[in-house]
């Protein structure tokens, strides 16, 4: 998930990864002096934004994970042209480091090829299975050199080179060239 996502739910929480790209120090809200830090978050796409990380009963932030991916529950509101992020600190949740992808800006990006998920192997076998089933459900035995194609076609959306054949297929006016 992304601040795309968080945008997205509407008010309701969102589980996210994001690089703690900036940690600020304790601060605490006047009226009921809850702590809170002002951070800034990077998610996988590259983008950047400000976000109150409040401590709860939590811990703050250690400074030494400035830089590391980190899981936050965070949500939004939107006031006029503004949008505030705000949420937790998932001090206990594994999470694998994500390299962010600069963000386009208008600009037509380079054709690159497209690569699977690291560490998403249970969408893979929620995909495979899907796949398994797809084929039962027809009537047909499932081989596994063609369970895996299809799996790898539906994880990166290009066509690896199926089994039996030499060239991957190409789509073209007519539908699927083989």
């Amino acid at each position: 998930m992304n601040f795309q996502a968080v945008e997205a739910a509407q008010g309701n929480d969102v589980t996210i990864n994001a690089i703690a790209t900036s940690l600020g120090n304790t601060e605490y809200t006047k009226q009921k002096g809850t702590p809170f830090m002002k951070c800034k978050l990077t998610d996988a796409n590259g983008r950047t934004e400000d976000v109150t990380v409040w401590q709860g009963k939590g811990h703050p932030i250690p400074g030494s994970m400035q830089g590391q991916t980190l899981s936050f529950n965070l949500s939004c509101k939107v006031n006029g042209q503004y949008t505030n992020y705000g949420g937790f600190w998932n001090a206990s949740a594994q999470t694998q480091p994500i390299a962010p992808q600069p963000q386009q800006q208008g600009q037509q990006a380079t054709q690159q090829p497209a690569q699977r998920p690291q560490g998403n192997d249970r969408a893979e076998g929620m995909v495979r299975h899907g796949v398994v089933c797809a084929y039962i459900s027809a009537g047909v035995d499932p081989d596994i050199p063609t369970v895996q194609y299809w799996t790898e076609f539906i994880m990166t959306g290009q066509s690896p080179i199926p089994p039996g054949q030499n060239q991957p297929i190409q789509p073209t006016e007519e539908g699927w060239q083989h």
